[in-house]
């Protein structure tokens, strides 16, 4: 008798377990799911915003002696991408990109000034080396982000 007060105790009891068991693996399934949607969904971003930054970069050389007017609208529109995506950037590639848009910005008032040192025969040794260390710096910029990529993805 009290064998059979127990069975039906015991019985909801197991049925209970099951799906609170089964309640709590769908739960921990749908959280791994959803995380890794967020994490695919998060790698698409950040790899589209690479491709946008390399493409921009390989504009930068064809802007170093274009009309100031054309260049200044272009940097415009790059640094707003720049502000609206640089946290998808890796830390490395946001210093040198935003380094090379300052350089690609001031590059006509340094050639200017080159020329202007040059006519008043004054020392250009220095003024020649940033000019050559700038343009560098703007041409390569596409080959750096290529290595930082790389780097990552081909470990």
């Amino acid at each position: 008798m009290i064998e059979e007060f127990w069975v039906p105790i015991i019985s909801a009891g197991s049925i209970a377990l099951i799906s609170i068991t089964g309640i709590i693996i769908n739960y921990c399934l749908f959280r791994r799911n959803r995380k890794d949607k967020y994490m695919l969904s998060l790698i698409d971003r950040k790899l589209e915003v690479l491709q946008r930054a390399y493409t921009y970069s390989k504009r930068f050389i064809n802007l170093v002696h274009a009309d100031e007017e054309i260049k200044f609208n272009f940097i415009h529109k790059v640094d707003k991408w720049y502000n609206d995506n640089c946290l998808f950037l890796k830390p490395k590639i946001r210093h040198i990109f935003k380094d090379t848009i300052k350089k690609l910005s001031t590059y006509k008032d340094e050639l200017n000034r080159y020329y202007e040192i040059k006519r008043s025969n004054g020392e250009i040794d220095e003024q020649y080396d940033i000019l050559l260390e700038n343009f560098s710096d703007i041409k390569t910029l596409p080959i750096k982000i290529e290595e930082i990529i790389d780097s990552d993805f081909y470990k």
